[in-house]
C-alpha cells in the first residue's frame, strides 16, 4: 500500500487557452463546463482526465508536488498540461473496482500456466531441425 493521489489532468492546445482554464479553474468551474467553453470549435483544445494514481503511474502527477491546489504550467508535447491536486489519499487497501484490472492480469497469468504446463505434458515438442536452419 502507498500514498495516492486523486487528481485531474488538464492537456491543453497551446498557452493562450491554457491561461483560460486556469482562469476558469480558478473561478470555479466544473469540469463539464469548462469542456463547453473552450471545445467550441474542436474537442482538441482540452482534454480532462481524472482519477486516483499513484506514483510512477502517470509523468505529470510525478512532476507536480503531492499538495491540493493546482500545479504550475507543465510544457507537454504538444501543449500544455495543469494538473488540479484534489487530495492526497493516504495508505489504504484499493477498492474491488481500482483493483480489477490487476486481478484479472494475475488470474490470466495463472490459468496460461496452467495451460501450458497441461500442453508439454500432453505433446512432445519437436524440431525440425532441417526447416529451422532453411528458415535462418
Amino acid at each position: 500500500m502507498e500514498e495516492r493521489l486523486e487528481a485531474t489532468i488538464y492537456t491543453i492546445k497551446d498557452q493562450k487557452l491554457a491561461q483560460k482554464v486556469r482562469n476558469f479553474l480558478l473561478s470555479g468551474l466544473t469540469d463539464d463546463a469548462l469542456l463547453k467553453e473552450i471545445n467550441i470549435d474542436t474537442t482538441k483544445n482540452l482534454k480532462i482526465e481524472s482519477g486516483k494514481y499513484s506514483r510512477k503511474e502517470n509523468k505529470y502527477i510525478d512532476a507536480v508536488a503531492w499538495v491540493p491546489g493546482l500545479s504550475n504550467d507543465i510544457t507537454a508535447n504538444p501543449g500544455v498540461v495543469i494538473v488540479n491536486v484534489k487530495k492526497v489519499i493516504p495508505p489504504e487497501e484499493k477498492t474491488l473496482n481500482e483493483a480489477r484490472g490487476l486481478i484479472t492480469n494475475d488470474y490470466q497469468n495463472f490459468l496460461e500456466k496452467i495451460w501450458v504446463e497441461y500442453l508439454r505434458n500432453k505433446y512432445t515438442v519437436v524440431v525440425n531441425k532441417d526447416i529451422l536452419s532453411h528458415i535462418k
